[in-house]
């Protein structure tokens, strides 16, 4: 943009503003105040044969025979020219494969997406041939990281098929990248949404719809993360197959990185839609490199599948020779959960946890009790900060699996149900919650009085609705309609004194669960942690025809000791997820719909609630309330350890043994023997026991504190491994009287490891892209060392019976 003066003759040199005269999309003189405030008076002067310039038509200038245009300034105003253009935004592949460099495409053009997607499926399909879609299940679109995507060759043509006006006059108004948008008040906020709410269906409809398309005829399905697109999320994982969102960061699938990576998204469409897999690429930095053990990772896992997700994807599995040696070829952002990783051999474990868990998520379909319509118009409008707040509101007071998002298409199938009940494609939802709305599209606002008026509870939080969104909305009269709906309520003849919305406004998200205590509205579930302590119970409710299976995790690291109280009946069994085993379950009271429990869960522990009227599984019934054991004895002595040094290939190292006969345990990283040791040590000692035949007990061994894994053999017998919570062991059917033999395996975690080769000046480093957690250069020699090794202090315990 540039100021122009007044009552003079302006000239206008099209190759002084753009260099591609195809490229120009807008010249527009412009009436301003203060060079920022739009007075709504525009002279379009852009050369198209659609516009009748008069005396400001372009012509060729007789001495440089450039292409003109000319127009008289008129003498009253400040004047300001404005010219538009659209060029490719410069982005490039990110981390490109060999052949794949070059230019992002234009992901408002779906032709561009079809001839991307018809050169790789065709070169598939000349390899597999008819067998393409059994060889492959899906192909996948990564999450959406594309830069300053705003503009299309036809944007304002398709524009003014949608939006029923001309956009290029109010160019000036929109915010986006690059651009600096003059103040116009409402009528500029009303524009910018019509801008969002277009780009959104363009974007949906010309990228992910093409692709989904694309998919289907290849006879495969279609896995794609949308997340952090500028589109209405909601509909875009509504097209899907498989329905992927991504975990992000040290907090994991919690910690929503971006305002869009929100795991209920998926979750919530999948419910609404019909779709059977939410999957989850999980584990993208949940922690520095070579720093994230099997109980990390475990822990996130947890948090996963409370989320709603059913399908976890790891990030990632790095390729790497045997000649690159350890830590070899290493992905930045990845866990490196592959062969180089100490714990490797140990993953089966933690696989069929994972596996148990999203078996058992796919029973039935989820529970959730409260819809929370997402404010799209009002982000679109100019409100960004208002998903985020809502995320944020939701998060401090609890709520994580009680809920679920809708959107304007989700909302219009609802109906009113029973007893304030609202419908939703098969689904029963105590209320709906509108939080800070105020802008509602005419049937969504004819919706919302359908269902307030048969009594449905719908809870505006904060304010009501203002109008109708969009600039369309004042040319076409809707907004008029929804002020009139929404100032009259139920009853077009009242005078506004007795609106029905009225009494459905909120203060805060709090008050809704207030409301519906008053509304004598049961919860699905509730807890009353015991001995006066505090607990962090998450729950995960689904349900089918027979079943009821509540996935019940405690989030601290201390143990959980609480009532819980369940809005089920039936048989009840605990199910272990960790080890397959399963009780039964006797209740402390059975009233009505409610059955209230006593639950015992170890630091970070989980557990499968199952309801059902059939024959039980389990024969066996678990004391929810359990004995504290007694200590038998505290293991000391002389303890023998080897330390095996693993051969490497880069950097060079011969395998060796280190032996060591010691007293008392001692963290690793303490020893400048082995401090930079990474690996497995096998501990040994022998322990005298005077077995008491006459009684009953069960012995178990605590091992302390642990760093990270360790597997224990007693009398030659494998008892088991212990990888994460209280690393405790039954060891009741191993021990004899007299001496027994006590070996523990521990395996530490990497980077002890990393960081010797770096103070020590070998070369390991990648030498491609490698970052730290923060997108900095990664030196392992500025970190410290991790503890690593059995730390005890290890003690026998028994329980009596």
């Amino acid at each position: 943009r540039t100021p122009i003066k007044n009552d003079e003759s302006l000239e206008i040199k099209l190759d002084d503003l753009c260099s591609d005269p195809a490229r120009l999309v807008a010249i527009l003189a412009c009436k301003l105040e203060d060079g920022t405030h739009f007075t709504g008076d525009v002279v379009d002067l852009t050369p198209s044969s659609q516009v009748d310039h008069g005396a400001h038509t372009p012509h060729e200038n007789a001495t440089s025979g450039a292409l003109v245009v000319n127009w008289n300034v008129p003498t009253e105003g400040e004047w300001w020219l404005l010219w538009y253009f659209h060029e490719p935004t410069g982005q490039r592949v990110k981390r490109a494969t060999t052949g794949a460099e070059g230019l992002v495409l234009n992901h408002l053009d779906g032709e561009a997406l079809r001839i991307h997607s018809n050169a790789i499926t065709s070169a598939m399909h000349d390899r597999f041939g008819e067998s393409l879609g059994d060889a492959f299940n899906a192909f996948f679109c990564d999450s959406w990281e594309v830069s300053d995507s705003t503009w299309t060759w036809n944007f304002l043509e398709l524009f003014q098929k949608h939006a029923g006006y001309d956009l290029k006059e109010y160019l000036p108004l929109l915010n986006l990248p690059r651009l600096d948008p003059c103040k116009f008040g409402e009528i500029g906020s009303r524009i910018n949404h019509d801008y969002n709410e277009f780009r959104s269906n363009l974007i949906l409809k010309e990228f992910f719809q093409q692709f989904v398309n694309a998919c289907h005829e290849a006879g495969v399905s279609c896995r794609v993360q949308p997340y952090s697109a500028p589109v209405d999320l909601l509909r875009a994982y509504a097209m899907l197959d498989i329905l992927e969102i991504e975990g992000f960061g040290r907090k994991g699938i919690s910690s929503k990185y971006y305002r869009s990576v929100d795991p209920r998204l998926p979750s919530s469409a999948a419910r609404f839609h019909g779709k059977d897999l939410v999957s989850c690429e999980s584990f993208t930095w949940l922690g520095e490199h070579f720093t994230v053990s099997l109980a990390m990772i475990k822990r996130e896992v947890d948090q996963i599948i409370l989320h709603g997700v059913n399908r976890i994807i790891y990030h990632g599995y790095p390729m790497s020779p045997p000649e690159a040696g350890v830590p070899g070829w290493v992905f930045y952002a990845s866990i490196m959960a592959n062969h180089n990783n100490p714990w490797w051999k140990y993953t089966n474990q933690l696989n069929l946890y994972i596996a148990r868990n999203c078996f058992l998520s796919k029973f039935g379909n989820r529970v959730a009790d409260i819809a929370v319509y997402i404010p799209y118009h009002d982000t679109w409008s100019g409100n960004g900060e208002i998903l985020k707040n809502l995320q944020a509101e939701l998060r401090v007071l609890g709520h994580l699996s009680d809920f679920d998002y809708l959107n304007d298409d989700i909302l219009l199938e609802a109906s009113p149900g029973m007893n304030g009940r609202i419908r939703i494609n098969g689904y029963s939802q105590e209320c709906l919650v509108m939080y800070h709305v105020n802008w509602l599209p005419l049937p969504v606002a004819k919706k919302l009085h359908e269902l307030t008026s048969a009594g449905c509870r719908v809870y505006f939080i904060g304010n009501l609705p203002v109008g109708a969104p969009g600039f369309s909305a004042l040319q076409s009269g809707d907004d008029i309609q929804v002020k009139e709906m929404l100032r009259n309520g139920s009853n077009p003849t009242n005078d506004g004194e007795n609106n029905k919305f009225l009494k459905f406004v909120l203060e805060d998200l709090h008050e809704v669960d207030l409301m519906l205590d008053r509304e004598g509205i049961t919860r699905d579930f509730t807890e009353r942690p015991l001995d006066g302590g505090s607990t962090n119970l998450k729950y995960l409710h689904v349900k089918n025809e027979n079943i009821n299976a509540y996935f019940v995790v405690n989030c601290n690291d201390i143990i959980a000791r609480s009532e819980i109280c369940l809005r089920s009946k039936g048989l009840v069994e605990s199910w272990n997820p960790l080890d397959g085993s399963t009780y039964r379950l006797d209740p402390i009271s059975d009233e009505g719909d409610l059955t209230r429990l006593l639950i015992h869960l170890e630091p970070f522990g989980s557990r499968w609630l199952i309801f059902h009227e059939d024959d039980p599984v389990a024969t066996s019934i678990q004391d929810q309330s359990p004995p504290m054991p007694e200590l038998v004895l505290e293991i000391k002595g002389q303890w023998r350890i080897h330390f095996i040094f693993t051969k490497n290939s880069f950097p060079p190292e011969n395998e060796k043994i280190v032996k060591m006969e010691v007293s008392s345990l001692f963290d690793w990283k303490d020893h400048p023997e082995v401090c930079y040791f990474s690996g497995t040590a096998i501990y040994h000692i022998v322990v005298d026991l005077d077995m008491d035949q006459n009684e009953e007990n069960h012995f178990l061994l605590d091992l302390g504190e642990v760093h990270e894994i360790a597997t224990v053999t007693i009398n030659g017998i494998e008892v088991g491994t212990t990888w994460h919570g209280n690393h405790v062991l039954d060891v009741t059917d191993c021990l004899k009287d007299g001496s027994n033999s006590l070996e523990i395996q521990v395996t530490n975690l990497l980077l002890n490891r990393v960081i010797g080769f770096a103070r020590n000046g070998k070369q390991w480093r990648p030498d491609y892209y490698f970052v730290d957690i923060t997108y900095n250069t990664f030196n392992p020699e500025l970190m410290d060392l991790l503890p690593s090794g059995l730390l005890g202090p290890v003690k026998l315990k028994k329980l009596r019976i």
